[in-house]
């Protein structure tokens, strides 16, 4: 069985559930990393922070 290449970058992690990424730019929110990569593409904002849904701390950001 193969796998399809475009596909297999939109696999979900166990630690996609446990995160939320927040745009400051518009204020929009993300659950997977590949939708926050798109809406970088799209919008071209560039402040994005993911958070720790347990405990509010942030976990990493993007920016570029």
């Amino acid at each position: 069985m193969s796998v399809i290449p475009h596909l297999a970058e939109y696999v979900m992690k166990n630690s996609d559930l446990k995160s939320i990424w927040l745009c400051k730019e518009c204020r929009a929110s993300f659950v997977f990393r590949s939708d926050v990569e798109e809406h970088i593409k799209r919008t071209g904002h560039n402040s994005i922070y993911q958070y720790d849904l347990s405990s509010g701390k942030l976990l990493d950001h993007v920016e570029n």
